[in-house]
């Protein structure tokens, strides 16, 4: 609220309050109950003790919370903040009870997992103290975003285990109330001892109610209140507005807000104000808009003057009364007297006044027009900006969303920015980018291909859907029978695979027909998808390509289900591998967009098929350095197309937009465009360079984790929490990514390739070592893999050791191939999250202090020698073996008796609450401890590898693309340092540059060419583009 010590008032039930602004919705059946008594002191509104230097008044970008998507808000944009370790500082604010009673005292505050955020709550009326409770504490019982009765129905819950992370806002009152007086009080939010693990205190808003309930506006209803008391907090603070009628006749204002950012209340708000209309040359009285424009976000108010005499659903489909050229004076304030004017402009008519967040109580922002700051922006791109190419990109589509409202500055904006797709003339685009969202049938392609007609030639994006899945069959239903038999005869499965007669197998019998039925079914759902992009050749042409976004979000995060991600391509499925980058929303490590694409290469490798990627530069939320390593990462992978999804204007978008308060974005958005531009050279018919080390990623684990039992008890993160969702184990998939990213930060050029493909014996040659991480192995693979060490590889298992087979059954296979005897592992963790659980993970054991020290994190297996070569470098604490190594033949076999990606991560990661979006807590683990190192990298070192590039500063990654012009170098910047000056690079080559160039620099840089390797020294911001031209 802004309290600006004035009386508080009543709160208005939002459903009386919309009845005098939105004439659209139904009026009640009968008068509402009573609304309870609410007092709101925002976090802006508290003050500091004199002289303290613990609570601050600060932004949401200095909280947990700022992103765009939800569901973790903070009203007003504006919150109290004080760090963990602050006790004893005081900060207060004085309020106005509206009448005596009993009132529970809410505090709503950031409260992501695992974390003791204790803050104490003080009501103090008359010199005295009527009320006082701690808040914060790890097992406090609270009500969390998404608990109200539409959504997961709780009542408030101490922790809350949600499947894809944080969404954590929390509101807490004690039972017990404070007796209050009408009359003047005083909150005190005071800082005291904050056990460890302990985070800092952001508190949003402290809230007084004479309800007794665990409920708020909103939370009985969909679409409504997703995080809780949010909509008493924004009707607390009145937002007026007023203009002045220069048209010639009586008119009233059409408010709009295009779309809305509340998610899920993402709709269209309307306003037709005041209720009388305004003469010509008069001034309308003040009205309260804040059930429009609702400062959860930026918004954007499209202002509208119309006919005197229209009601509110006439005047949405009635012209204006005036042009867009007529100008129409504006205020807001804060008052209804107009004493706390926020801000005043002329608005043309029909255009769009934008509204910062924090306009309420931060005195550095103002109200401007969106095309004003439009305007701004592309003046920037012609004069500030970098600019690293004269023209657009010719080969690399960029797409993005803009306008949607009818714009022409929305359209000049998305050329200046550099995108060349879907822009109409004049502006330069490729001659096919046509793009649509979603053709889900056969149906709907041919519609569409006829509507398009003579235009289909230029169509290129044809998209089944948004975050589907590729679906299944019902095996049990007799018309798959005899095709299932027939599969099983066509790839030559024996009874001796299947444990019965092929002839007379079912898809539900025993394990391995279970098995076999769902590789079975997959296929049946591949070739539906073939059947459409079949369809969608025909019926637009050759140029098209069919994708569907696979969400990463879901099961195992940035891992996605092995069919669909894998298998669907290699069955070409689709044409298109498309997917999406929203790590800044989870908690899982920065670099992760770089297995990403190592799991789409292993997918499109096989038809040399393109990947569409969504690198979303959705701000708040998506930092704009982090946005830029993604998008030069993106390029550098091999990525065709870009996907910028929505963009702008930030009022024409739902949860998905860049606002007008991120000018940095639309920056990095620009510079990352042109950079593309400038190395396109480079790209056209690039292969990325061939790796030597390679980690498997194959069905055996993927489909069988899913599946695992998971023991709740044993777990503690699952066992102190309330769990909306269902866990399942995800501790070897989760290992194959960080097994990958650890040998990326050796500087290793890594592939993952599956078990068919070892099957297959696809390449196995290339490899020098192979990293398995896995509770699960096909059976079928381990003679290839046997026979491929005996020539000279080096096989790495670790996080399981193959003790089954695909079929869940106990294997020895793989651990005969190690020369180890060991059982299932003991596990206390089974779903992590590496910036969520993995930090606070407990070691189920260490390593015997004598030995390199090693702690068993999620699983432990102790291990015994079966074969004489087998040596034991590292026991544990018991004695067992915790890793070994074998020779066998020219290669060697080693083994590790735990989950050792999470154990070598661990290492290095900080335990820090998780923010959900922008820079708090943001950070690339970048500390490992050295033992980590030497057993991570025992595989890769034992097979002498020579890398292809090398930096002098650890955390550089690298990536190759080689074409017939040169060589692109990628480089990214994974270290917390803004810049790495003087970084010494050494580059593999079989030519000898006769220039090295610096995209960010726009400059050549000084080389040597000696003995096939290219050095230089370059100064490395977030990430660079390094061109060596033949």
């Amino acid at each position: 609220m802004t309290l600006l010590d004035t009386a508080m008032k009543f709160l208005v039930p939002f459903s009386y309050v919309c009845l005098s602004l939105f004439a659209c919705l139904p009026l009640a059946a009968q008068e509402p109950a009573p609304a309870p008594v609410v007092v709101v002191a925002e976090g802006e509104r508290f003050q500091p003790a004199a002289g303290e230097a613990g609570w601050q008044v600060m932004h949401q970008d200095q909280s947990y919370a700022t992103q765009n998507f939800g569901a973790m808000w903070v009203t007003h944009g504006g919150l109290v903040g004080a760090p963990a370790a602050s006790k004893e500082a005081v900060a207060v604010q004085k309020v106005t009870i509206p009448a005596n009673g009993s009132y529970r005292v809410w505090s709503k505050y950031q409260s992501p997992p695992y974390y003791n955020f204790v803050h104490r709550v003080e009501v103090w009326q008359g010199n005295r103290k009527v009320f006082s409770h701690d808040y914060g504490k790890v097992d406090a019982l609270r009500m969390y975003s998404f608990c109200g009765a539409s959504t997961y129905n709780l009542p408030p819950q101490k922790q809350l285990w949600f499947p894809w992370g944080v969404d954590h806002d929390a509101a807490e009152a004690p039972k017990n109330a404070a007796q209050l007086k009408a009359g003047p009080a005083e909150i005190r939010l005071i800082t005291v001892d904050n056990p460890e693990p302990a985070g800092d205190r952001y508190v949003d808003f402290v809230l007084l109610t004479s309800s007794t309930e665990d409920t708020c506006i909103g939370w009985e209803k969909h679409g409504q209140a997703k995080s809780p008391f949010i909509y008493e907090a924004i009707r607390s603070t009145p937002l007026y507005f007023r203009f002045k009628n220069t048209a010639r006749t009586p008119v009233k204002a059409k408010l709009f807000t295009h779309f809305g950012h509340f998610t899920w209340h993402c709709a269209p708000k309307h306003g037709l104000v005041p209720e009388a209309a305004v003469s010509p040359g008069a001034w309308s009285p003040w009205v309260n808009i804040n059930q429009v424009v609702e400062l959860l976000t930026d918004e954007g108010l499209q202002v509208t003057l119309v006919d005197g005499e229209l009601d509110s659903k006439a005047a949405r489909t009635t012209p204006a009364a005036v042009g867009g050229s007529v100008l129409v004076p504006v205020q807001v304030a804060l008052d209804s007297a107009g004493r706390q004017v926020l801000g005043e402009l002329d608005v043309p008519n029909g255009e769009t006044i934008h509204f910062p967040i924090d306009i309420t109580w931060n005195k550095e922002k103002t109200l401007r027009l969106s095309r004003d700051i439009a305007a701004d922006l592309i003046a920037q791109s012609k004069t500030e900006w970098r600019k690293a190419f004269p023209t657009k990109p010719k080969l690399i589509p960029f797409y993005g969303g803009f306008d949607r409202g009818g714009q022409p500055w929305a359209l000049a904006l998305k050329d200046a920015l550099g995108y060349n797709t879907q822009l109409p003339a004049p502006y330069q685009t490729l001659k096919v980018d046509g793009y649509h969202q979603h053709l889900r049938n056969e149906q709907a392609i041919k519609d569409y291909a006829a509507q398009l007609g003579a235009q289909k030639g230029s169509f290129r994006v044809c998209s089944f859907g948004d975050e589907i899945t590729i679906g299944g069959v019902k095996l049990d239903d007799p018309q798959y029978l005899e095709p299932f038999r027939a599969w099983l005869q066509k790839h030559r499965l024996t009874r001796e695979d299947l444990g019965v007669d092929p002839r007379q197998a079912t898809p539900g019998g025993n394990a391995r027909l279970q098995w076999y039925g769902r590789l079975f079914g997959a296929e049946q759902r591949f070739e539906k998808y073939r059947q459409l992009t079949a369809v969608a050749k025909q019926a637009f042409g050759p140029q098209v390509l069919t994708g569907a976004n696979f969400s990463p979000h879901h099961g195992v995060m940035y891992y996605g289900d092995q069919l669909q991600w894998i298998d669907a391509f290699k069955h070409q499925a689709m044409s298109m591998f498309w997917a999406e980058d929203y790590l800044f929303f989870v908690p899982e490590l920065p670099q992760t967009i770089s297995f990403m694409f190592a799991r789409m290469r292993s997918a499109t490798k096989y038809h040399n098929l393109p990947i569409h990627m969504y690198i979303m530069p959705h701000s708040p939320g998506q930092p704009a350095d982090y946005f830029r390593r993604n998008s030069l990462l993106a390029i550098g992978a091999g990525a065709k197309h870009i996907d910028h999804f929505w963009v702008g204007p930030q009022e024409n978008y739902s949860e998905n937009y860049v606002s007008w308060q991120y000018p940095e974005m639309f920056q990095a958005i620009f510079e990352s465009t042109y950079d593309t531009a400038a190395v396109e050279s480079l790209l056209d018919g690039a292969q990325p360079r061939r790796a030597r080390v390679a980690v498997v990623t194959g069905k055996a684990t993927a489909l069988n984790e899913d599946h695992a039992a998971v023991n709740t008890a044993a777990d503690r993160f699952l066992r102190m929490s309330h769990l909306a969702g269902k866990p399942v184990q995800n501790i070897c998939r989760k290992d194959q990514q960080l097994i990958y990213l650890a040998l990326r930060q050796a500087q290793y050029q890594v592939d993952l390739i599956t078990e068919d493909d070892i099957v297959e014996s696809k390449n196995l040659d290339q490899y020098r070592a192979i990293y398995f991480a896995g509770e699960w192995v096909n059976d079928k693979a381990v003679p290839r893999l046997e026979k491929w060490v005996t020539d000279g590889g080096v096989l790495y298992a670790s996080t399981g050791l193959g003790h089954l087979n695909q079929y869940n059954e106990p294997e020895q296979s793989l651990l005969n191939l190690l020369g180890v005897k060991a059982g299932a592992p003991k596990k206390n963790l089974y779903h992590h999250r590496p910036l969520l659980e993995l930090p606070l993970a407990d070691a189920i054991t260490e390593s015997h202090p004598d030995d390199l020290p090693l702690q068993a994190i999620a699983f432990q297996q102790g291990m015994q020698p079966t074969s004489p070569e087998t040596r034991v470098l590292v026991r544990w604490k018991d004695g067992s073996a915790a890793v070994t190594e074998r020779p066998l033949g020219r290669g060697k076999a080693y083994a590790v008796g735990s989950a050792m990606g999470a154990a070598f991560w661990k290492t290095a990661l900080r335990p820090v609450p998780w923010a959900r979006g922008g820079e708090v807590n943001l950070y690339n683990p970048t500390d490992f401890d050295p033992a980590a190192w030497k057993i991570m990298n025992l595989g890769v070192e034992a097979a002498f590898l020579d890398r292809e590039a090398t930096s002098s500063v650890t955390g550089v990654e690298s990536l190759l693309l080689d074409n017939k012009q040169g060589t692109l170098l990628t480089l990214v910047n994974w270290t917390n340092n803004d810049e790495l000056p003087a970084l010494n690079m050494e580059v593999k080559s079989a030519f000898a540059p006769r220039e090295v160039f610096s995209i960010r620099h726009q400059k050549p840089l000084d080389f040597t060419y000696e003995r096939g390797k290219v050095r230089f020294q370059t100064d490395l911001p977030e990430a660079d583009f390094i061109m060596l031209k033949k």
